[in-house]
């Protein structure tokens, strides 16, 4: 019967520590293409892992706002990585302001 119990116990413990090192796929685009970038564009991160992501807009445009897993303009902006992300940076002509 210990010997059972211990095996369970390492079973779970073994499983446990599976789950821990979980990580999370990051997809991010630029909106309309060939208008910017996002650093770091796409990547596997550890779960939990907070992630700065930061656009970029190429000349005669700047970057408008975030939209996907996350919303807003702040730029640079924090991701928590707890699930998988698609984010999109939306950029507009400069001339738009």
């Amino acid at each position: 019967m210990l010997k059972y119990s211990i095996l369970i116990l390492i079973t779970f413990g073994l499983l446990g520590c599976k789950e821990n090192s979980k990580s999370y796929q990051l997809i991010t685009k630029v909106l309309p293409d060939s208008t910017g970038e996002v650093i770091p564009a796409d990547g596997i991160f550890s779960r939990d892992e907070e992630v700065e992501l930061i656009a970029k807009a190429v000349d005669g445009y700047i970057f408008d706002k975030w939209t996907g897993d996350i919303d807003g303009s702040d730029n640079p902006r924090n991701v928590l990585m707890d699930s998988d992300k698609n984010i999109t940076a939306h950029c507009k002509s400069s001339n738009q302001m």
